[in-house]
């Protein structure tokens, strides 16, 4: 199976609105962080090719709308911010030249957040292969979410893919009529694909509702026969 690596580039689960650089590297200036950037990525993407698992994919940060390991990469400093991605993205190169390096952002409903940080980030001769999204949208509202994507997509000439979908656990079906939308939607707009985040988790191991799993049967829910439906 094909394999998406997702950096962090934190201590702890990094998301839209929480981008904090590692505590080691918190006190770093900003040549002294693309060092460790790209030490940091060279050394992981250089343990993942030793043991035969290199990624398909590999996301340059997590949700990253409003920058990495800020305040140093945030996107109110774009020069900045573009130099660590790119940092990460060479390095991803230097030991994969055949992965797709991805910009993730989340809520692609923001349209004017997409344009803003995609805007800034070419501008300033940023570097990536794909453009991928997290989107947790309704059914109604997933064909506007996936055509704000495809804009993007043209925008910059790169293709793009949903990196993040999930819903209700205990709302099974309503959450498959949203993957089932969502994946027409990609098909019809030339999307590359979609990932579930994150089938597995399950009670009691974790209080994430808003996976596919039912812990009773110990199976999956028909969440997951979205993907055989659309």
């Amino acid at each position: 199976m094909s394999i998406m690596l997702d950096y962090m580039f934190g201590d702890t689960w990094n998301s839209v609105g929480v981008q904090n650089p590692p505590a080691a590297w918190k006190s770093l200036g900003y040549s002294q962080m693309v060092t460790a950037m790209s030490a940091y990525v060279n050394q992981t993407m250089t343990v993942m090719r030793n043991n035969d698992v290199l990624p398909t994919w590999v996301q340059i940060g997590n949700e990253i709308n409003t920058g990495i390991c800020r305040p140093v990469g945030s996107v109110s400093s774009p020069a900045q911010m573009t130099g660590l991605l790119n940092a990460a993205y060479t390095q991803v190169k230097a030991v994969s030249p055949g992965t797709v390096v991805c910009v993730h952002l989340a809520q692609p409903q923001n349209y004017d957040v997409m344009t803003t940080f995609f805007s800034r980030y070419a501008a300033n001769g940023g570097k990536w292969d794909m453009s991928v999204f997290s989107s947790y949208g309704s059914a109604d509202y997933a064909p506007g979410i996936v055509a704000n994507m495809r804009k993007i997509s043209d925008a910059y000439g790169k293709p793009f893919l949903q990196s993040e979908f999930g819903g209700r656990v205990d709302r099974a079906s309503t959450t498959r009529a949203a993957l089932v939308a969502y994946i027409k939607a990609l098909k019809a707009n030339g999307g590359q694909g979609i990932f579930y985040w994150e089938p597995e988790c399950m009670s009691p191991f974790t209080g994430y509702n808003m996976g596919a799993w039912d812990s009773t049967a110990q199976r999956p829910t028909v969440i997951m026969d979205g993907f055989t439906q659309a």
